[in-house]
């Protein structure tokens, strides 16, 4: 399976868009959306924060343990702007 790189706030409208409906929805439906946006947060959204966290911690390291000033600001740069 492929990854994509995917907005947040593309992520956030169709969680917004999906309670809208679920809120205008019959029960049965209402139940469904509500796995959906379960499996939204659960397996989009927390694993992609996760993964952030992630990446947060190999560039901090690498801040750590630069050996010049230099290198260690650009990684700070670059940490900052995570």
């Amino acid at each position: 399976m492929s990854k994509k790189l995917v907005e947040r706030e593309c992520l956030n409208y169709v969680q917004e868009e999906l309670f809208s409906i679920k809120l205008q929805s019959p029960l049965k439906t209402q139940e469904r959306i509500s796995g959906l946006l379960q499996y939204i947060e659960t397996n989009i959204i927390h694993s992609d924060k996760e993964s952030l966290n992630e990446i947060k911690k190999v560039v901090y390291l690498n801040m750590k343990n630069a050996k010049t000033e230099k290198e260690s600001k650009k990684w700070y740069d670059y940490y900052q702007n995570l």
